[in-house]
């Protein structure tokens, strides 16, 4: 039988260190005045820019990859 290994620091990233984005989309959220169109751009700035960094990333390893083999 596995177990599932969770470790301490998925908790401190997903709960402490991302805090204060998540004071910011809830601000963004249910602030007021409500403009939902600057939410959207701004939530869409914020998953871009998470989707540079993943792909930045997962092109870097590439490289680093072929670079050990």
């Amino acid at each position: 039988m596995t177990h599932a290994v969770t470790y301490i620091g998925v908790y401190v990233i997903f709960g402490i260190v991302l805090l204060p984005v998540y004071a910011m989309i809830g601000g963004w959220l249910l602030g007021k005045p409500r403009d939902f169109k600057t939410v959207g751009i701004g939530l869409a700035s914020v998953f871009g820019l998470i989707a540079a960094m993943v792909v930045a990333v997962w092109i870097g390893g590439q490289l680093i990859g072929l670079l050990m083999a």
